[in-house]
């Protein structure tokens, strides 16, 4: 099962469920091409929607490091 999430930037963003997987995707990313995808992320979390569809939520983290120098 695949599901295209989005092809901003000149990429293409995909879900895959491989045979292993029920309620979990993997989510791909391709180069600028479209042609050859890299693992982004795995075992990400899917619900189904009202009318049958696949929900995936992302989340950005971003951690910022403060770095103290003692006097």
């Amino acid at each position: 099962d695949m599901h295209v999430i989005s092809t901003d930037e000149n990429q293409v963003f995909a879900a895959v469920q491989e045979w292993n997987q029920n309620d979990t995707y993997n989510l791909y990313i391709s180069d600028t091409r479209g042609v050859y995808f890299t693992l982004a992320l795995e075992n990400v979390q899917s619900s189904r929607g009202p009318e049958g569809n696949v929900m995936i939520d992302l989340y950005e983290v971003c951690h910022q490091v403060h770095v103290v120098a003692e006097p």
